[in-house]
C-alpha cells in the first residue's frame, strides 16, 4: 500500500475528486445497513476514505466517524467534509484492537496486492469489535497490473482485481463472516461488494 502514498499527488487527488463527487447510488443501502448497526457512542472507520466522498453518508449523530487514508493530498480534500482524519496504511492501522463498531472499506483494496490480502483482512478483523460490521468493495476480476490512472491518464498505479470467492475466503480465514449483498445497480456490476460481520466470541 505504500505506493499509493506516492501515486495520489495533488493533481491526481483533484482529478479523482472531480470524477467521484458523491457516493455511488447503489452503495447507499450498504451504507445504511452499516451505520444502522452502530450504537450511540460507537465508532465507524472509513478505511481508504480518499477525498471523503462517502463520509457524509456515513456520518450520523451520536457516532464517531474517522476517515483513514494513506495519501495526504486525498486527506486534505477530505477535510472539507470531515475533521477526524488519520493518515495510515490499511494493513497497519495505528489503532487499538476492537476499536471499531463498523468499518467502511470501499475501493481501497484495489491497491492491495494479492499477497497482502490476508494481512488486510486480518487487520480488518483486528480493529472490529466482536459483533461489529463492515462493508468491503473491490473490483471484480483477477490478477494485478500497473495501469495508467483513468483521471489524468499519466500516473501509473498498481490495480488489483479479485474474484468474489477469493475475498470471501480471506475474510473467513480472518474470522469474519461474509453476507450477500444484492443490487441491480449497473455501475456496481464491475465490483464485488461484501457485507461482513465479526461473530461474537471472535478475538
Amino acid at each position: 500500500m505504500t505506493g499509493a502514498r506516492a501515486w495520489y499527488g495533488e493533481r491526481l487527488a483533484d482529478a479523482y475528486d472531480r470524477a467521484n463527487p458523491s457516493t455511488r447510488h447503489g452503495l447507499l443501502p450498504a451504507a445504511a445497513w452499516l451505520t444502522g448497526g452502530v450504537p450511540d457512542g460507537g465508532t465507524l472507520l472509513d478505511v481508504g476514505c480518499g477525498t471523503g466522498r462517502d463520509l457524509p453518508v456515513l456520518a450520523r449523530k451520536g457516532i464517531s466517524v474517522i476517515g483513514v487514508d494513506i495519501a495526504l493530498p486525498m486527506l486534505r480534500l477530505a477535510r472539507r467534509h470531515h475533521d477526524a482524519l488519520l493518515c495510515a496504511d490499511l494493513t497497519r492501522l495505528p489503532v487499538r484492537d476492537s476499536v471499531a463498531d463498523a468499518v467502511w472499506c470501499v475501493a481501497a483494496w484495489v491497491h492491495v496486492p494479492h499477497r497482502d490480502l490476508p494481512a488486510a483482512a486480518a487487520e480488518l478483523s483486528r480493529v472490529l469489535r466482536p459483533g461489529g460490521h463492515a462493508v468491503i468493495g473491490v473490483q471484480r476480476g483477477s490478477g494485478e497490473r500497473v495501469e495508467l490512472d483513468p483521471y489524468l491518464g499519466e500516473v501509473p498505479r498498481l490495480m488489483v482485481r479479485y474474484a468474489e470467492g477469493e475475498v470471501i475466503a480471506a475474510l473467513d480465514d480472518a474470522g469474519l463472516r461474509a453476507l450477500p449483498f444484492a443490487t441491480d445497480d449497473a455501475e456496481l456490476r464491475a465490483w464485488v461488494t461484501t457485507l461482513v460481520v465479526k461473530p461474537h466470541g471472535t478475538a
